[in-house]
């Protein structure tokens, strides 16, 4: 961890040029997270060759960077944990895993310990990309707590910038599965919106006609039991927090099971009594990760995998074939 007020300066060498300030600091930051360096940089907390710079600042060969970084909001590295992981892929530069429902991703207010982050150290030890900062590191994506599937992780910083350009591409093919409730108007559509932060619950994302960050999803029924229960197979070509579930949500289906954008299943009054008592007692709602292809920047092959449904999603499944 960075002392306070210590001062962090490097020459930018081969392997950081074209590297954005914030990353580059982070990176060599002492553990400090890319949303405390970027507070920092726009506070003019960093220089480069003695001149203030923004976050997105490219490096060049030979520049000089220094900061001085205080005390305000440093962070805890996470820990090392002996976690259950399954590791489909991997290899120098990245990693394929199978993050399951109800795990944290990594550390933040109210989970310091016991997230995929910890459980990645446990496993790759310190061969983890570091761009994402000491409390993201290898990740170059997300999945929310109650999703569970396949999740890209970078074990180099080349290919985490290598991963985040192929997202920003639109470049991975990322395909979901899941279990709604509503009226389906179609059988295969997209939704294509902007999304920001609720203003009056900031747990919440919302569609929002003005600002916001565009959002694309497309969705296709594949099955359906007692006309209003669906299972969908949704690809998304943006990754905004939240973006199935509040596409899904708008289209007045949203994921079973999900407290945060839907009623409770109890209020479903079509459904047989059965149906509503084995859904209204989910621990987690039910979105699965479950198909993931990409270009491998570095052996310039395409890599796709596939993730079978966890157990309790798949014997549900088979428990509304028996009940419809």
């Amino acid at each position: 961890m960075v002392e306070p007020d210590e001062k962090i300066t490097f020459t930018v060498e081969a392997d950081l040029v074209g590297v954005r300030l914030d990353q580059a600091l982070t990176a060599r930051g002492g553990g400090c997270s890319r949303s405390v360096v970027q507070r920092r940089i726009e506070a003019g907390g960093a220089t480069v060759d003695g001149r203030r710079e923004r976050c997105s600042r490219r490096l060049e060969l030979g520049e000089q960077v220094e900061a001085v970084w205080h005390v305000e909001a440093l962070v805890e590295r996470p820990a090392a944990e002996l976690l259950p992981l399954e590791v489909l892929y991997e290899d120098d530069e990245l990693a394929v895993v199978l993050k399951p429902a109800g795990l944290v991703v990594h550390p933040a207010k109210g989970h310091r310990g016991g997230t995929l982050v910890d459980a990645l150290l446990q496993r790759f030890g310190g061969t983890l990309s570091s761009l994402g900062g000491a409390e993201k590191v290898g990740l170059v994506h997300r999945l929310d707590k109650d999703t569970s599937g396949l999740l890209l992780v970078a074990r180099t910083d080349e290919a985490h910038l290598r991963l985040a350009a192929l997202f920003q591409e639109h470049a991975i093919h990322k395909e979901y599965l899941a279990l709604v409730h509503g009226k389906l108007r179609a059988e295969v559509g997209s939704i294509a919106t902007s999304l920001a932060r609720d203003p009056s619950d900031r747990t919440r994302y919302r569609v929002v006609t003005n600002g916001g960050r565009e959002a694309l999803s497309h969705y296709r029924r594949t099955k359906s039991w007692f006309g209003c229960i669906h299972l969908l197979n949704v690809r998304i070509e943006t990754g905004r927090t939240h973006q199935i579930r509040v596409h899904l949500a708008s289209i007045g289906c949203p994921v079973i099971g999900d407290a945060t954008y839907s009623r409770p299943i109890a209020a479903y009054r079509e459904l047989p009594v059965e149906v509503r008592q084995r859904l209204s007692g989910l621990p987690t709602y039910l979105l699965h990760a479950h198909r993931l292809g990409f270009q491998h920047p570095f052996l310039e092959q395409w890599l796709e995998f596939e993730a079978p449904l966890p157990p309790p999603f798949e014997e549900l499944l088979a428990w509304l074939d028996s009940s419809a």
